[in-house]
Parts: structure tokens; C-alpha cells; sequence
């Protein structure tokens, strides 16, 4: 199973599960990393790279991932002592075994009446999503063949003109003609969300001052990295926003008014110490 049939995968079970912004980010941010590894799979990875990496707490990471074990999406081991990294593997939601089970099913359903078969689909939700993914296994084809076809509509001289207007050079401005891997990538993105979700995550991009340069690394985004798949779906899930003061839950203060608060906790020690010594 390939890259595109992954992600297809996982928005046809989105569907039926409704996955939190933070369980998409980590799916997606699973893929890139078993991608960049080779596609090895089983990977090994710590939490705190991927909790750094997403932008999340340890039990959000937890629990997000527990919630794509059960939608059959990977499978994790953690790792035995502390320190040890988890082990991930990416799963294809058995869609080869799910034919063979709905084949089992119908051939049990014959010798079943027709009140207990319709009993073991309504207690059974997952049947539902099941028949959807056999139904995109049989469309492959034709979903790849009208690939080009969703690529071709796609008006690149406006895209490209739309996101230097947008984001006014702070991302680097990118020109035409556009190279056949950024082609595929727009492509890619365009397919999976649309253009609407396309152009909200430019905005996005664009009035985050993190990925504006904004942070303690120095780190300025680039359109490339913005189409990256987990980027890109980061992105959308509002991981860069702008946080408020109040969302951080704490102010924080410069060096100068730290030094400060120093001195005068010490000159407060010193002058409640020399009190109690009368």
C-alpha cells in the first residue's frame, strides 16, 4: 500500500470516527515519519520527540494514539522501561482481510436468518466503514486514472499568485513554471482537502507568526514545507496559531524584570529576618 492509498485510507475511516485535530497530527506526523525512515515498519520513536514535534502533552499523545489503535489505524508497543523508545507500526486497516471477513460473513449469513443478520449490523458499527473501504478498493482504478484529471483543473499561475500575494514574501516568493515535484504535491494536498482547505491553510500559514519566524529557533516556514502532508495537516489543525497570553497560562517575563523579582524576593527575606530578631 502506497502513500496516496494510506491517506485514503485514513480519511475514509475519519469518516466514520470523527478524529481529533490532534489524533489526525499524529497519524499524518506517523506516516512522515515511517516515510522518511524508508518505510520502516515497525520505527521506533520517543514521546518526547513526538510530543515536541506535534506540539502536544504526553496523555493528549496517549490518548490520541489509543483512539487509532482502536480505528485498526497502527498498532504501538511501549517500550518496557523508562527512556525506552515506543515502537510503532503502520497498519493497512486489514483491508485484504476485511474482503476476506465480509466474504465469511455473507457465506455465514446464508445459514442465518434474515432478522439475526440484520441484528449483527446494527450491533456491529464498523461493518459500515468495512463495506466503504472494500467499496475504494474496488474505485482504485479509476480513482488513480482521474488523478491527472483533478490536476489538470488545477490553475497553477493563480495558486502561485495567490500565495505570494498572501503571505507578501515572508515564506520566500515562489515562481513559475512550477516543478513537477511541487505539481504533485499540490496535487496531492488539493485531492485529499480541496481548494478551499488548500487556500485556509496558506492564510493560516501566513498569519502565524511562529511559521513567520517568530520563535526561538529562528525557524521561517517555506512553501515547500507548508505542502508536506503532515506539515500541511498540521497546519490545518490549527497547531500554529497564535497562542494568546492566556492560552499560555502563564506570563512570561524578560530577563530584566526576572533580576528584578530576585532582588526584591532577597531584600524581602533580609528585612523579615532581621524583624523576627526583635
Amino acid at each position: 500500500m502506497n502513500y496516496i492509498e494510506l491517506i485514503n485510507q485514513f480519511w475514509s475511516c475519519h469518516r466514520e470516527n470523527c478524529f481529533s485535530p490532534s489524533e489526525i497530527a499524529l497519524y499524518f506526523h506517523l506516516l512522515d515519519t515511517a516515510n522518511s525512515l524508508a518505510w520502516k515498519n515497525p520505527f521506533r520513536e520517543g514521546n518526547q520527540v513526538a510530543c515536541a514535534s506535534l506540539g502536544i502533552s504526553e496523555p493528549t499523545l496517549q490518548r490520541s494514539r489509543d483512539r487509532l489503535v482502536k480505528a485498526g489505524l497502527i498498532d504501538y508497543q511501549s517500550g518496557k522501561v523508562k527512556r525506552e523508545l515506543t515502537e510503532y507500526r503502520i497498519l493497512e486497516v486489514g483491508i485484504n482481510n476485511l474482503y476476506q471477513n465480509d466474504t465469511q460473513s455473507s457465506t455465514q449469513s446464508d445459514t442465518q436468518t434474515e432478522p439475526q443478520s440484520n441484528t449483527q449490523s446494527s450491533e456491529n458499527a464498523f461493518d459500515f466503514n468495512k463495506h466503504k473501504l472494500n467499496k475504494r478498493v474496488d474505485d482504485k482504478s479509476s480513482l488513480s486514472a482521474n488523478a491527472d484529471l483533478h490536476a489538470e483543473k488545477i490553475d497553477y499561475d493563480k495558486l502561485v499568485e495567490f500565495f505570494n500575494s498572501e503571505t507578501k514574501g515572508v515564506f520566500g516568493r515562489v515562481m513559475m513554471p512550477l516543478s513537477d515535484k511541487r505539481r504533485k504535491l499540490i496535487a496531492a494536498r488539493i485531492k485529499e482537502r480541496g481548494k478551499e482547505s488548500f487556500a485556509e491553510a496558506l492564510k493560516k500559514a501566513a498569519a502565524s507568526n511562529f511559521l513567520r519566524g517568530d520563535n526561538q529557533r529562528g525557524f521561517t516556514a517555506t512553501f515547500d514545507w507548508i505542502i508536506k502532508p503532515t506539515n500541511f495537516e498540521k497546519i490545518l489543525s490549527g497547531n500554529y496559531d497564535n497562542r494568546t497570553q492566556k492560552d499560555r497560562g502563564s506570563h512570561q517575563v524578560s530577563d530584566d524584570e526576572f533580576m528584578q523579582a530576585l532582588k526584591e524576593g532577597a531584600a524581602r527575606g533580609l528585612y523579615e529576618r532581621e524583624r523576627s530578631k526583635l
